[in-house]
Order: C-alpha cells, then structure tokens, then sequence
C-alpha cells in the first residue's frame, strides 16, 4: 500500500509539473505575442526555478 500511494503521489506529481510546464509555456508565447513583457518575465522565472 505505501508503495502504490507513492507511485500514485510521483504519477501525480509528474502530470502536474507537466501541465504547469504547459501552461508557462502557452502564457509565454500568449504574453510574448501580445506584448506583455511584465508576465513573461514572471513565466521565466517560474521557469527557472522548476
């Protein structure tokens, strides 16, 4: 069982780093795009750190 609830929490874990990745990402070439430099520089950031 601690086995299957770690495996579960690092499965979880890793799908939710991956939409984060995705979602930085889409906000960076949406902010890139339209001008905003003040987001996608905190997208960078957020980049950077995970």
């Amino acid at each position: 069982l601690p086995l299957c609830s770690n495996y579960r929490a690092t499965v979880v874990g890793r799908a939710t780093r991956f939409v984060f990745k995705c979602l930085s990402v889409v906000q960076h070439f949406y902010c890139t795009h339209s001008g905003t430099s003040s987001s996608s520089e905190e997208t960078l950031t957020f980049r950077r750190n995970s």
